[in-house]
C-alpha cells in the first residue's frame, strides 16, 4: 500500500508529462535506462529537459543533467546544461556551454546567485532559473560579462536578438500550457484581486494573442523584444499592441465584453505575460487553452466552497467518445463551467466532419451547423464570460452559452434559448454538476424545491420503502446533484 507521500509524488508526476516506471521511479527523459527518485526537484528538471527538446528544438544529443562545472578549485554540478555540439556534450566541455539551467523545488522561491556563479564561471550565454512556477532567463552581457535578466531564451540555432522578433509561421506548440499559465498567474497576482479576476484577464490576453494569429500579417504583434523589455517607455509601447489586440475582440463580440473592458494587468505584469507566451501558437494548441488556463487559477479557489468542480480533460474526452455525438445532436451542458464539455463535442464533432470525403464547402457548412447545436447553462456571471470565451476560440458557439439556473423553470430562461434547448428539445446532455454537499450550498428556495421529487421532504417505510410528503424541504435544504438528477 503507498503512503500518502508516495501519492502525492505520483499525482503530481502524473499532471505532466513525466513517465514513472512499475516502481514509481521517473524513467530519465534523456537516458531512458536510467531511473531517478521521483521528487520535486527532478520533477521540475525533467519537465524542462521536455521542454527544451520539444519546444524550443535543442537536441537531446546537446543536453545534459546534473553535469560537473569547475569553479575556481570547487566542482559543482549543473542541474540542466545545453552544449554547443554532441562532442562538447560528451566531453562534458566547459569551454563549449552554450547555456545553462538551475532548476528548484516548488518550495524554494527565489534564485540565491547560484546560476549566476557557474554562467560567470563558463562559456555559457544565458540560462533560467526555475521552481516550475516562476522562470527567470538570463544572459551574460557579451561585453561585460554582467548577468542581466532577459525575456527568454534563443530558440536551437538562433541567435539572442530573435527573442520577441517571431513569424507566425515560427511559432512552436506548445507541451505544457498549465506551467506555462500558473507562471502567467504568479507574474500576475496582486495582492486582494481575486483569483476570478486574474483569471479573465488572462482571458483578455490570450484571445488578444488569437486574434493576433489570426490577421493576415506575417509578423508577430503580440511580442516584446529584449530591447523594449528593459525600458519602461518602449514596454508600454510593446503592452498598448497587446492592449490594442484585445480591444479589437472587444468589438468584435460585444455579447461577450463590455466596450469599456481592458487588460488591467500592469505593463510590468503584461511584459512577463507576454515574454512567456510569446513563443507559442494557440490556434494549433491541441487542447482547450482557455479552459486549462482557468482550471489553473480558478479550480483551487472555487473547491469546497461554490461545490463547482473542473473536470478533468481526459474525463471529459472520454465521456465524448462514449457518447459518439453526431451533426444531428443538440447538446446541452446544464452546468458548463468554463464548457469543457462543449468544447470537447465541438472538436469530436469538428474531426469527424474533416475526416469525412466531404467538400470543403460542405465541410463548413456542417461546423456552422454544429456551433448552433451547443448550448450551455451556468449560475456564474464570470465563468459564463469564460465559457463563451473558451468557444470563441475553439471555433465559436459561443452564442448558446447564457447565464441561468438550470434548476429554475423553463420561464425564467430566455426565449430563445429556450425554443433551441428547452423541455425536450437536447438530444444529448452531458454535464459533471455540482456536488457541494455543504449547508450553505444546498437548494433551499421554494420554487426550485417544488419542481422535483428530492426537493420534498422523505421518510421510509417498514419495508425500506421511500414515503414522500407534501411538505418542502426549506430548512435542510436538497443537494444540488440531487436535484440535477432527479429533473423537474
Amino acid at each position: 500500500m503507498p503512503t500518502v507521500s508516495e501519492l502525492e509524488s505520483w499525482s503530481s508526476a502524473q499532471e505532466y508529462p513525466v513517465p514513472l516506471d512499475a516502481d514509481g521511479k521517473i524513467i530519465d527523459f534523456l537516458d531512458p535506462d536510467k531511473r531517478r527518485e521521483n521528487k520535486p526537484e527532478e520533477r521540475v528538471r525533467q519537465r524542462m529537459l521536455r521542454v527544451l527538446h520539444h519546444e524550443f528544438g535543442y537536441a537531446k544529443e546537446v543536453l545534459g543533467a546534473e553535469r560537473s562545472v569547475h569553479i575556481g578549485t570547487e566542482v559543482k554540478r549543473a542541474d540542466v546544461v545545453i552544449y554547443h555540439d554532441s562532442a562538447a556534450q560528451a566531453a562534458n566541455d566547459q569551454g563549449r556551454i552554450l547555456l545553462l539551467g538551475e532548476t528548484k523545488p516548488p518550495s524554494v522561491k527565489q534564485p540565491d546567485g547560484q546560476l549566476a556563479s557557474y554562467l560567470s564561471a563558463t562559456s555559457a550565454q544565458g540560462g533560467f532559473w526555475t521552481n516550475d512556477d516562476t522562470i527567470v532567463f538570463y544572459r551574460k552581457n557579451p561585453g561585460s560579462n554582467a548577468i542581466e535578466e532577459w525575456p527568454g531564451i534563443p530558440k536551437s540555432g538562433l541567435a539572442w536578438d530573435s527573442i520577441g522578433k517571431f513569424r507566425k509561421k515560427e511559432l512552436i506548440k506548445p507541451i505544457d500550457l498549465k506551467v506555462a499559465f500558473r507562471r502567467c498567474h504568479n507574474a500576475m497576482y496582486r495582492a486582494g484581486i481575486d483569483s476570478e479576476d486574474i483569471a479573465l484577464d488572462m482571458v483578455r490576453v490570450i484571445l488578444a494573442k488569437v486574434e493576433d494569429e489570426s490577421s493576415s500579417n506575417d509578423t508577430c504583434d503580440f511580442h516584446i523584444t529584449a530591447d523594449e523589455y528593459s525600458a519602461p517607455r518602449t514596454k508600454k509601447q510593446a503592452c498598448e499592441r497587446v492592449r490594442a489586440l484585445f480591444r479589437t475582440v472587444r468589438g468584435k463580440y460585444r455579447d461577450v465584453f463590455s466596450e469599456t473592458e481592458e487588460i488591467t494587468a500592469s505593463d510590468d505584469q503584461l511584459a512577463i505575460v507576454v515574454s512567456y507566451l510569446q513563443p507559442y501558437t494557440f490556434i494549433d494548441a491541441p487542447y482547450d487553452v482557455i479552459g486549462t488556463a482557468y482550471e489553473t487559477y480558478v479550480a483551487a479557489h472555487l473547491k469546497g466552497e461554490r461545490g463547482q468542480y473542473f473536470t478533468n480533460r481526459l474525463v471529459v474526452s472520454m465521456m465524448v467518445e462514449m457518447a459518439k455525438p453526431t451533426d444531428k445532436d443538440v447538446i446541452l451542458d446544464p452546468a458548463c463551467g468554463s464548457g469543457g464539455f462543449l468544447l470537447a463535442s465541438m472538436a469530436f464533432l469538428f474531426k469527424k466532419v474533416d475526416e469525412s470525403g466531404r467538400a470543403a464547402s460542405a465541410k463548413e457548412l456542417l461546423k456552422r451547423n454544429i456551433v448552433h447545436n451547443l448550448y450551455g447553462i451556468d449560475t456564474t456571471p464570470k465563468l459564463v464570460k469564460v465559457a463563451k470565451a473558451n468557444m470563441l476560440l475553439g471555433g465559436d458557439g459561443h452564442g448558446g452559452v447564457i447565464r441561468g439556473n438550470s434548476l429554475a423553470e423553463y420561464a425564467k430562461l430566455s426565449a430563445a434559448f429556450v425554443e433551441r434547448a428547452g423541455r425536450g428539445k437536447p438530444s444529448l446532455i452531458l454535464t459533471n454538476p455540482p456536488f457541494g454537499s455543504g449547508h450553505e450550498l444546498r437548494i433551499k428556495e421554494r420554487d426550485i424545491l417544488d419542481g422535483f421529487q428530492l426537493g420534498k421532504m422523505w421518510d421510509t417505510d417498514d419495508t425500506g420503502n421511500v414515503i414522500y410528503s407534501n411538505e418542502l424541504n426549506t430548512r435542510g435544504g436538497s443537494r444540488r446533484n440531487f436535484c440535477s438528477l432527479s429533473g423537474h
